[in-house]
């Protein structure tokens, strides 16, 4: 037993383990285990500490916002908000009366090819004639008149009610001066139509109501409507100010990762 101990010389071991090639492959993998935990242990770190980062800039902003809204009544706020909702609202409805009943008639039931001159003279029995174009369009209401509320309307409601009013009105504007000038333009053909349009509906709801032949003009207020309606349910109901609080936090969160990564980029990371 001694006799084999003792013959056991290094290059045996060698031999028994593998091959030097083998040891220098176990030495390898142990210490990349080692590198790959401290890397993976590092990252973990870095991870929480931008996590607990966030969540302490969430909680801030809470605070802020809780002291703020307590601060200035918020019943007082919401009460204030529901009331310009109400005054935007009747602004949509008397928008929709301010033109004469026959032009909304007129281009419910007439296509673009019956709008002509002699069919809207049947129609209106000289009522148009004598209205002012200026004088139909540019009075009350007008949502400037309404401009001190805008603190209290988020823009895409406003934006709606804006596009609202200028779809009347240009209507209006189109029917009355087309019957001056002996030429009627309808009002889908009108390029300033669709470009406003655009702005507040998608791709889908344009082409819908410009595929319809026949009412719309309704077709499109009402859709208009509805829009409004369901911007005014949002906001009652608080899911426009939880949205515009969680852009605010991934604003936050954004800007945060964009300076630590100046900082590590520019070295500033690494000083203590």
């Amino acid at each position: 037993m001694e006799e084999i101990t003792y013959h056991i010389d290094n290059w045996t071991i060698v031999k028994l383990l593998g091959g030097l090639s083998g040891i220098l492959l176990t030495g390898f993998g142990f210490i990349f285990v080692l590198l790959q935990n401290r890397l993976l242990d590092r990252w973990r770190h870095s991870d929480q500490k931008e996590i607990e980062a966030l969540r302490g800039m969430i909680d801030r902003n809470n605070s802020v916002l809780t002291t703020v809204l307590s601060k200035t009544l918020p019943d007082r706020f919401v009460e204030k908000r529901l009331g310009a909702l109400e005054t935007i609202w009747n602004f949509v409805i008397a928008t929709k009366n301010k033109p004469p009943a026959v032009i909304s008639l007129m281009y419910s039931i007439l296509g673009d090819e019956e709008l002509t001159i002699e069919n809207v003279r049947k129609m209106s029995k000289g009522t148009l004639e004598k209205l002012d174009v200026d004088g139909t369009l540019m009075k009350s209401p007008m949502l400037l008149e309404h401009a001190s509320l805008r603190y209290l309307i988020p823009p895409k409601l406003w934006s709606i009610a804006f596009v609202y009013q200028a779809i009347v009105n240009r209507s209006a504007y189109l029917a009355i001066d087309g019957l001056r000038r002996g030429k009627f333009i309808y009002w889908k053909n009108d390029t300033g139509m669709k470009a406003m349009l655009e702005n507040v509906l998608d791709k889908t709801e344009i082409d819908y109501v410009y595929n319809l032949q026949f009412q719309t003009y309704d077709t499109v207020l009402n859709l208009l409507e509805h829009k409004i309606l369901t911007e005014m349910n949002r906001i009652i109901s608080g899911e426009t100010d939880s949205e515009d609080s969680v852009k605010v936090v991934k604003r936050i969160g954004d800007l945060t990762r964009k300076e630590n990564a100046t900082e590590q980029s520019t070295g500033l990371g690494n000083t203590k």
